[in-house]
């Protein structure tokens, strides 16, 4: 065989010189057609996209809760709250409900589901704040929003929500009867105010201040011994206090403290009560006792503020509020 198949010397080939002939057109010639090879890339390292990818998403998460929370707390002054039953609850028109129970948006904030014989009231609503008046019945509201943006006006005085959730009624005589779920309540009267923490229920009426906070699972022997003593403190028997002194556990500390505040109380009786809290709840001081009977208002307070309560305006922390129960 011709060398000249391999590297073209010696003598020509015809069979060879035949297919190189028939292939010339295929030929490839670099100076025509130049190779090109793309540019290699940048790779980023896995955890490096990852973390960028998930500091991207919790950019756009805040963002969008944030307009979502922003929408939420705004109102157009003025505007009616849906019914579920169909139609609204308009700007001084006064709604009662009827046969069966009904629900009502509040707002953007919350829901409130009405009972029969129910009478209710949209005194005003707007941007910041909410006020609707209940003359007679039964609600339960829920609502997931800054302090003091829902207000509910009753016979007895002003029941303000602190961003929770609650059950309100008014009976024939105008008393108002609360009881907190989650979060705080201010009942408030020309009287005076008490804030309830959740868990706990007290009523107002219209003639003396708002009762003290009673825990719903404390025992009823103890609950009445505490309606008593503010019914008429001057009269209250030894038996009661005994019952108060015996009875209150470590959580009941803020229903004595707030209990020996109350007007026309014997200094004896203050003290016992003072001191049964202070065995439930340390004191501020050793002498805080004898220093509060003797009327110190400041040190009194400071004892309150170191009771393990939620904080009362730590509205957020009830997140789950924001959804049906």
């Amino acid at each position: 065989m011709s060398d000249y198949l391999w590297d073209r010397s010696g003598a020509v080939d015809p069979d060879i010189e035949a297919l190189e002939q028939r292939l010339e057109p295929l030929a490839f010639h670099p100076q025509q057609h130049p190779l090109n090879l793309p540019r290699r890339r940048r790779r980023f390292s896995r955890p490096a996209t990852i973390a960028a990818v998930a500091l991207a998403a919790s950019v756009i998460a805040i963002a969008g809760l944030g307009a979502l929370h922003s929408w939420r707390l705004s109102w157009p002054t003025d505007r009616a709250w849906s019914v579920s039953s169909g139609g609204s609850l308009e700007i001084g028109s006064p709604w009662r409900v009827d046969d069966a129970p009904a629900t009502v948006e509040i707002a953007r904030l919350g829901v409130l589901d009405a009972k029969p014989g129910t009478q209710l009231e949209l005194n005003t609503t707007g941007p910041t704040h909410h006020r609707l008046t209940l003359s007679r019945g039964e609600i339960d509201v829920r609502v997931w929003a800054p302090p003091g943006r829902v207000e509910v006006h009753t016979p007895a005085g002003d029941v303000i929500d602190l961003g929770c959730i609650f059950s309100l009624s008014v009976d024939e005589a105008g008393a108002a009867h609360l009881t907190v779920h989650t979060g705080w309540v201010n009942l408030v009267n020309t009287h005076g105010n008490s804030f309830i923490p959740s868990g706990a229920s007290a009523s107002m009426t219209a003639g003396r201040e708002p009762q003290v906070p009673v825990y719903d699972d404390a025992a009823d022997t103890f609950k009445r011994a505490v309606r008593a003593l503010e019914l008429n403190a001057e009269l209250v028997d030894s038996p009661s206090i005994r019952t108060l002194t015996q009875q209150a556990r470590p959580r009941d500390a803020i229903t004595l403290l707030l209990l020996s505040s109350i007007d026309g109380l014997d200094r004896d009786t203050r003290t016992a009560l003072l001191e049964t809290a202070s065995k439930l709840q340390p004191a501020p001081t050793p002498d805080a006792v004898q220093r509060i009977v003797n009327g110190d208002a400041q040190l009194f307070w400071q004892w309150y503020d170191s009771l393990p309560l939620p904080p009362l305006k730590n509205w957020w922390v009830n997140w789950r509020d924001v959804f049906p129960r």
